[in-house]
C-alpha cells in the first residue's frame, strides 16, 4: 500500500485562480447569477439574471 499524497493547497488554490478569471470574463449580471446560483439561492439568481422560473436551473 502506498502512503496518501499530501496536498499543500497549490491545487485548490490553482483551481479557484482559475474559476475566479473566468467569473472575471463573464457580463456582471451573468456574472452575479452564477454566483448566487451556486453559492446562494437559486431565487435570486432569477432575479439577478432577469430570468423566469424554468430558465434558470
Amino acid at each position: 500500500m502506498e502512503p496518501a499524497a499530501v496536498s499543500d493547497g497549490a491545487d485548490e488554490r490553482a483551481e479557484r485562480d482559475a474559476m475566479i478569471s473566468r467569473l472575471a470574463g463573464l457580463p456582471k449580471k451573468q456574472r452575479a447569477a452564477v454566483v448566487l446560483r451556486y453559492y446562494r439561492e437559486p431565487c435570486s439568481a432569477r432575479r439577478a439574471a432577469g430570468c423566469s422560473h424554468p430558465v434558470l436551473r
